[in-house]
């Protein structure tokens, strides 16, 4: 009989303590703002647009150096 009303102890001990606990919200530092597979999404989204700036600053680049080869062929 004692060990049962020590199982009940315990359990309550920690139902008020984890009562007490979520009301100060100490369980929030635990909570992720995002899920992982959002914030995954998210970075690879972000990586597939710096590849299409960059691939578009290149092409640019390239549209420039083939316009100075035309500018500088008709100064001849």
């Amino acid at each position: 009989m004692p060990e049962a009303l020590t199982a009940v102890a315990a359990i309550f001990t920690i139902w008020a303590q984890s009562s007490v606990l979520a009301e100060n919200g100490e369980f929030d530092r635990f909570k992720q703002e995002q899920p992982v597979e959002q914030h995954e999404n998210e970075l690879e989204r972000q990586r597939r647009q710096t590849e299409i700036l960059q691939a578009a600053l290149e092409r640019r680049e390239q549209i420039l150096l083939a316009n100075q080869r035309i500018i500088s062929q008709t100064k001849l």
